[in-house]
């Protein structure tokens, strides 16, 4: 089932993220599908907000939890933040995307010695987020 999970938040992550330049379904934040079933096309804000709200606290979920490093994991795989990076410009609207869910996903070190450290799938998620932040925060630094 977690298998399943994973492929099917990948797709929808591809499809449905949020950024209008490499979504492939762009769409308002929620819009009627068949007249009674409802799609969420900002899937990246959703799961920003749900890991926020979730997973932040070590009380909840341990920074090396199997199902946050799999969320972390399915992010990775769907590429969105490499294909964004590939793009020339962004909109304002994607960049706020981008930087809301930098500031709301939970960022925790393990306690390993010498030093902390971040699991392998947080350091990418973060590479691959700053690499995007990089690239067009002069175009938008009178955002946030």
């Amino acid at each position: 089932m977690m298998g399943e999970l994973e492929s099917l938040l990948c797709e929808i992550l591809v499809e449905r993220a949020g950024f209008e330049e490499i979504d492939d379904d762009p769409a308002p934040l929620i819009s009627e599908d068949d007249g009674e079933n409802f799609k969420f096309a900002n899937v990246l804000s959703m799961l920003g907000y749900l890991l926020d709200k979730m997973c932040r606290r070590s009380q909840c979920v341990a920074p090396d939890s199997k199902y946050l490093r799999s969320i972390y994991a399915i992010i990775n795989k769907s590429e969105i933040f490499k294909k964004l990076a590939s793009e020339k410009d962004i909109g304002g609207d994607s960049f706020k995307l981008l930087t809301d869910f930098f500031k709301s996903i939970p960022v925790i070190a393990l306690p390993t010695k010498p030093a902390p450290k971040f699991v392998d799938e947080l350091a990418e998620l973060i590479k691959d987020g700053l690499q995007c932040i990089q690239n067009f925060y002069l175009e938008h630094d009178n955002q946030n």
